[in-house]
């Protein structure tokens, strides 16, 4: 299979975009076992939602649930 540039692209944004998701699963889940404090709890979250939130904004009509549907991410 021979991908586009744009198709590359895509699939470069879609792949950060589900590893922002899942680190913020992990670093939540980090927190709620107390294996951080809320400091770093905090510093963390809100470095991966600027990134995550930058991406979601080349992805158009971009909709989460429909984004954790496509990609079987878990909600743990």
């Amino acid at each position: 299979v021979v991908l586009t540039s744009a198709e590359k692209s895509q699939l470069e944004t879609h792949k950060q975009l589900y590893v922002y998701l899942r680190m913020i699963n992990y670093v939540e889940k980090y927190y709620s076992y107390d294996k951080i404090d809320s400091n770093t709890y905090k510093s963390e979250i809100n470095k991966l939602l600027e990134k995550y939130n930058r991406f979601t904004l080349v992805i158009p009509n971009f909709n989460l649930d429909n984004f954790i549907k496509q990609f079987n991410i878990p909600q743990e």
